[in-house]
């Protein structure tokens, strides 16, 4: 990226900061370097699926074709000198249902997020690290052509049971409703922050967090501003959220020193603790016949569900 004398906006100030911190969580090459925490089996029955990654998983979604996983890419990073030009080996793997390999699926510059539609259409959130923006492109069932959304501040991605498009933004949540065409911006009174957890229920309630606080923000369908669903022990940061089928949102916290697994059940505002441990830098979850999916690190661990 050029320099330039002219000062820069205060959007343009936000949006750096948030690629800055995105790019420390991606592009940690050694997961103890990168967090001071040590890998160790996690309690509950996993499976460490076998994916080849180049850089950081930055979210992981499923359905019945398989698990996908966006890796961020290598050489995507930002230094002293300013932001890296190599920008464009992200990608989006994708390992089938029974397979043992994966398949590079899509490529794409250092995906954020991502999220599948009700059709199969594959969703990534990815960072332009020179134009300082976050777009959402859209891959049809079957498709390695992207279709760009009206989004320029996505950091990441959620899609509801009937297609409409959420995301995340530096300062707001932002619904493209099915067949629209301009997004809305739902007023967001407490900031969206520099984390970007997000999740969708299966009626279609926008749930995020705020960064320092652990609070747990709900848009209900509809709705033109949040309310405070729950808030985490020790106002923990959430750095990962999903549903399950049954209406349970399951959440991943941290402290310096550890990740903890909770799940909200439906309708209750008190979260349980599960009985994971180990995780490295998880990044994102999906959950898929009770089973968890957890992008951590450079690698996707499934978590074999044994509880109620």
């Amino acid at each position: 990226m050029r320099r330039s004398n002219a000062p820069m906006s205060h959007k343009a100030l936000c949006a750096g900061a948030i690629l800055l911190t995105t790019l420390a969580v991606a592009c940690g090459s050694d997961n103890k370097a990168a967090t001071g925490r040590t890998s160790a089996q996690v309690t509950a029955p996993t499976t460490e699926l076998p994916f080849t990654l180049d850089s950081n998983a930055m979210g992981v979604a499923v359905d019945k074709t398989g698990v996908y996983v966006a890796d961020f890419g290598t050489g995507n990073e930002a230094d002293r000198h300013g932001w890296s030009a190599s920008s464009n080996n992200g990608r989006v793997l994708l390992l089938e249902t029974g397979a043992k390999v994966q398949k590079d699926l899509i490529k794409v510059a250092a995906p954020t997020g991502i999220a599948l539609g009700p059709d199969g259409s594959v969703y990534v959130a990815h960072a332009l690290l020179e134009q300082l923006q976050h777009q959402v492109l859209q891959y049809a069932n079957g498709s390695t052509t992207p279709v760009p959304l009206p989004f320029t501040d996505a950091m990441n991605v959620a899609v509801s049971d009937s297609g409409d498009v959420i995301v995340r933004g530096s300062d707001n949540v932002q619904l493209l409703p099915k067949g629209a065409s301009t997004p809305t911006v739902i007023k967001t009174p407490l900031s969206a922050g520099f984390g970007n957890a997000l999740a969708v229920d299966h009626n279609g309630s926008i749930y995020y967090t705020t960064t320092d606080f652990g609070d747990i923000m709900v848009i209900g369908r509809g709705a033109t501003e949040p309310r405070k669903y729950s808030q985490t022990k020790d106002r923990n940061k959430i750095v990962a959220m999903a549903f399950d089928t049954n209406g349970d949102l399951y959440i991943i916290d941290e402290t310096s020193t550890t990740y903890t697994l909770r799940k909200f059940a439906n309708g209750s505002t008190t979260p349980t603790d599960l009985p994971v441990t180990g995780l490295v830098l998880p990044t994102g979850m999906a959950v898929s016949n009770g089973d968890i999916y957890i992008a951590d690190g450079k690698r996707v661990v499934k978590v074999v569900r044994q509880w109620g």
